[in-house]
């Protein structure tokens, strides 16, 4: 992304780094050329709509939790974290700019630290930012309930993504929230402490993604009816 916008990186011999950087060559960086970085971002206001807070590196980074969802072994982890270590150290030393303890720096494997420091943008939660664009919380006034979803619900739901930033505004307005997941995990329960109230699967059994796309109009009618007949029963319990 740097280098289309027109920076060049150089290695330790002075040679400018001709193919694009990617995470192998990342080590390879000594020094970083600004001169003909695009003239037309000066001009231009980017926002950064980032779905995660995760930093760059670190147990909760780009590299860790992101590397093996991209099938990284966990040497390439490994070094994924080292290499970004030395980009961010590169990046501190030629543009003086901190790149490491930036919420949301590790979105999109580190894309969104590079528009920081080389497209002089911040950082901005992305469903917070839509939020306030199409005014959700004036459409939830007055809601009686708010059915919101992802792909995959699990642990990394609650930082920052979609469902649970709905959930924020809607608990603000005091609107019970339903979620659905294309699947949850064992660790999707996390996301009831941050205004999530229920979980609902569009799926019922494990198939194939394949499968999933195929029948999604069907499974997530079904998953409506299991929510309506679940607050039909509430109602005649409440009624009681």
């Amino acid at each position: 992304m740097a280098q289309a916008l027109g920076i060049r990186f150089f290695d330790k011999a002075g040679v400018v780094l001709a193919r694009a950087a990617a995470a192998q060559s990342l080590k390879q960086i000594y020094s970083v050329d600004c001169a003909a970085r695009l003239p037309a971002l000066d001009e231009t206001e980017i926002l950064v709509a980032c779905d995660i807070r995760n930093k760059l590196l670190g147990p909760r980074g780009a590299s860790f939790i992101y590397g093996p969802q991209k099938e990284a072994s966990d040497a390439g982890v490994l070094m994924l974290e080292r290499n970004l270590r030395h980009f961010a150290k590169i990046v501190r030393r030629e543009l003086d700019i901190n790149i490491l303890t930036l919420p949301g720096g590790g979105a999109g494997g580190g894309l969104a630290a590079g528009l920081v420091a080389f497209a002089g943008e911040q950082l901005h939660v992305g469903v917070e930012l839509i939020a306030g664009l199409i005014g959700l919380s004036q459409h939830l006034r007055g809601a009686d309930l708010v059915i919101t979803g992802e792909a995959r619900i699990d642990s990394q739901t609650w930082f920052g993504k979609t469902p649970v930033g709905v959930a924020r505004v809607a608990q603000h307005l005091a609107v019970p929230v339903v979620s659905i997941g294309g699947s949850l995990t064992h660790d999707a329960r996390t996301v009831f402490g941050h205004g999530i109230d229920v979980l609902e699967s569009a799926t019922v059994r494990e198939m194939s993604l394949a499968s999933a796309i195929a029948g999604s109009r069907k499974n997530l009618r079904d998953a409506g009816e299991r929510i309506g007949r679940w607050l039909v029963l509430g109602k005649k319990l409440g009624s009681k």
